[in-house]
């Protein structure tokens, strides 16, 4: 998924509705991000945040 930030015209332009659903559309994608996150670290094993050597 690859999203596209509005500039700040398209987003004066939106409905609370749409805005809504954009943030909903954030979140989810984060979560996915999330996800994958934890399952990279858990195939290295490298939960630290600090490279191994």
């Amino acid at each position: 998924m690859e999203l596209k930030r509005p500039s700040q015209s398209e987003l004066d332009q939106t409905s609370p509705a749409e805005k809504d659903m954009l943030i909903y559309m954030l979140f989810d994608a984060l979560n996915d991000l999330g996800k994958r996150v934890k399952q990279l670290e858990n195939k290295t094993g490298n939960v630290s945040g600090k490279p191994r050597f």
